[in-house]
């Protein structure tokens, strides 16, 4: 999956989705995402590939909200799915955080 294939996923969902910083408020459900690993590996020559690790926090009021099934069948597309962790959040606001990380394909170099 390429960075670009992945925004358009994400929009494709037409729930409120931020790169790069919190998203803070009352809209439930609700996407934050940011990368936290680069990684490069030597592609031909000199050229090197990288790989991007993504975290895609996904906020909802209910478990297994129906637009974060509706992202994993999207995923599913690019091949496994990766593993998914919940946690409760009670302040300010009862929700259910679930998160993972993806990679994704960038040219950083």
């Amino acid at each position: 999956m390429t960075k670009s294939e992945l925004n358009t996923l994400l929009g494709a969902l037409n729930i409120e989705c931020k790169e790069g910083e919190t998203v803070e408020g009352a809209t439930f459900p609700r996407i934050a995402y940011w990368e936290y690993d680069w990684s490069f590996s030597n592609a031909s020559g000199s050229a090197y590939a990288s790989i991007v690790t993504y975290q895609i926090s996904f906020f909802a009021l209910t478990p297994r909200h129906p637009k974060l099934i509706e992202l994993l069948q999207a995923l599913s597309a690019y091949g496994p799915l990766p593993s998914i962790k919940h946690e409760a959040v009670t302040s300010p606001t009862r929700m259910v955080h679930s998160y993972f990380a993806i990679e994704v394909l960038e040219d950083i170099l």
